[in-house]
């Protein structure tokens, strides 16, 4: 083709003009597949680029001190689940601190008028089962005051209050 020496005319279809880079090249193409525009690909850091607190980059100092947050946090809230469970151990039952024996369901209120008898009913309400019996069996047959000492302060069913003694049923803590 005559003309000009060197010149070899445009450049053909789909190729870059002369000291170009090629197509589908970096930097005029997309990064590769899943890359942001300007990072490195997968596994590899770019020359003089800082390493972000994320990721693969073991020389950054950034998050110890959130580790040691992380840390108090769990420690503090170990400390407050331990604090509930010892309240709700210690102060969950109503039966003057002996274990095994459940709280009394029946106030001891108008039973009758007899204080020793009153007495009694106080103290099996509180959790003593020896009470209970004693005011089961020194009451009048068929008073209020039988049925409660028999019925344990409400902590058994009236069907064994004729059968089973309170400390038989709820034995005290040994």
């Amino acid at each position: 083709m005559g003309g000009q020496d060197g010149y070899e005319g445009p450049p053909r279809y789909g190729q870059p003009h002369p000291g170009q880079p090629p197509y589908n090249q970096w930097p005029h193409a997309q990064p590769p597949y899943g890359q942001p525009y300007g990072q490195a690909p997968y596994g590899q850091e770019r020359p003089g680029a800082t390493v972000p607190p994320w990721g693969q980059g073991s020389t950054s100092t950034a998050g110890k001190g959130s580790k040691a947050a992380v840390v108090v946090a769990i420690v503090g809230a170990l400390a407050i689940v331990g604090l509930a469970v010892a309240l709700f151990v210690g102060l969950g039952s109503d039966d003057g601190g002996e274990s095994g024996i459940p709280a009394a369901t029946s106030e001891p209120e108008g039973l009758g008028d007899d204080p020793e008898l009153d007495d009694y009913a106080e103290e099996c309400h509180g959790g003593d089962m020896e009470a209970c019996d004693d005011l089961y069996r020194e009451s009048p047959e068929y008073s209020a005051y039988e049925l409660y000492g028999g019925t344990c302060a409400g902590r058994q069913s009236n069907s064994d209050a004729q059968e089973v003694y309170c400390v038989e049923a709820f034995p005290p803590a040994s």
